[in-house]
C-alpha cells in the first residue's frame, strides 16, 4: 500500500510525539508501586540500554528484559508502545500498561479528599501512561474512547501538567459540543495560540462568520506559520521538538497535531481565510 508524503510526515510526527513522552518520562525518578523497590531499580537500569541502540526491535526486546526482572515496571509498558509499529498493538500496550499501573494504586487510592492527584509520586507513572494511551487513541480516531480518558486526565488533574485540555478543545468540537467548548475556554484559556485558533473555529463551526473575519489577524499573529499552513501558503513539513516556543514552528506542528482531526474536514477553511483577509 503506498503511502503518501503528508501520511509519511504523520506517522514521523506521532512518533516524535511517543518519544518525547517516554524520553519525559524515563528523566523523572520514580516511586514505583511494586512489591520490590530492588527489582524496579534494576528493570529501570536495564531500560537504560535502549539509548545505545537504534532497532525499534532491540529496544522492544530490552522492556520485555525489564518486565522479567520487575512485572510492575510502567516505563517497560511505554517503551514497548512507543516503539510498537503496529497502532493497534501500540493501543494495547499502553492500555495494558495503564490498567496494571492503575491496579498497583488500588481502587481506594482516588477515593481520597485531594485537589490535584499529578502531585503525589506514586500516581505519575500512571498519569504518563494514561496520557500516551489517549494520545494513541485519538490518533488512532477512537475519539469517544480518547475524550473519555482525557477528561479522566483533566477531573484528576486540574492543573492539567499534560494539557488535556487542548485535546478535549478539539474533541468537543470534532464531536460539536461547542456549549462544552466554551466552558473549556473560560476555565483554560491563556490568550496562546491554540485559544486563538480554537476560538476561530468555533465561531465558523457555530456561523458567527463575522467574529470569524475578525479574528482572522489575530490569528496571524498569535503564529503565522499555523496560519501559512492553513491557506496552503506552505506545507505541513513541521516537526515536533521539545522546545514550544510561542509563535514558532515548533508550537505550530504542536497545534497541528492537535487540530487537524477537526480542521480535515472543513473544506471551505482555506478559501474562506484567504477571501477573508
Amino acid at each position: 500500500i503506498e503511502v503518501s508524503m503528508k501520511e509519511q510526515i504523520d506517522i514521523i510526527d506521532i512518533g516524535m510525539t511517543f518519544q518525547m513522552s517516554l524520553d519525559a518520562f524515563l528523566e523523572e525518578s520514580h516511586v514505583g508501586y511494586t512489591k520490590n523497590e530492588q527489582s524496579y531499580q534494576q528493570a529501570l537500569l536495564k531500560l537504560e540500554e535502549s539509548k545505545r541502540v537504534r532497532s525499534w526491535q532491540k529496544k522492544q526486546q530490552i522492556a520485555y528484559e525489564a518486565l522479567d526482572i520487575c512485572e510492575d515496571c510502567i516505563e517497560a509498558y511505554m517503551m514497548l508502545g512507543t516503539y510498537e509499529e503496529d497502532h493497534a498493538v501500540r493501543i494495547q500496550r499502553y492500555k495494558e500498561g495503564m490498567e496494571l499501573a492503575t491496579m498497583n494504586l488500588g481502587k481506594d487510592f482516588f477515593l481520597r479528599k485531594v485537589d490535584d492527584f499529578y502531585f503525589i509520586e506514586q500516581a505519575k507513572p500512571l498519569f504518563h501512561i494514561k496520557f500516551t494511551y489517549a494520545c494513541a487513541l485519538y490518533e488512532a480516531g477512537c475519539m469517544r474512547k480518547a475524550q473519555q480518558q482525557f477528561q479522566e486526565i483533566l477531573n484528576l488533574n486540574p492543573s492539567d501538567a499534560f494539557c488535556a485540555h487542548h485535546y478535549l478543545y478539539a474533541l468537543s468540537l470534532y464531536f460539536e459540543e461547542y456549549e462544552s467548548c466554551k466552558e473549556l475556554l473560560q476555565k483554560y484559556d491563556q490568550h496562546s495560540a491554540m485559544d486563538c485558533y480554537v476560538r476561530f473555529l468555533l465561531s465558523l463551526k457555530t456561523e458567527n462568520y463575522a467574529a470569524a473575519k475578525t479574528a482572522i489577524p489575530y490569528l496571524q499573529a498569535a503564529n503565522c506559520h499555523f496560519y501559512n499552513i492553513l491557506t496552503y501558503r506552505s506545507m505541513n513539513t513541521l516537526s515536533q521538538s521539545q522546545s514550544m516556543t510561542p509563535k514558532s514552528e515548533e508550537e505550530a506542528a504542536y497545534i497541528y497535531r492537535i487540530l487537524n482531526k477537526v480542521i480535515h474536514v472543513m473544506e471551505y477553511l482555506p478559501m474562506f481565510l484567504v477571501k477573508s483577509e
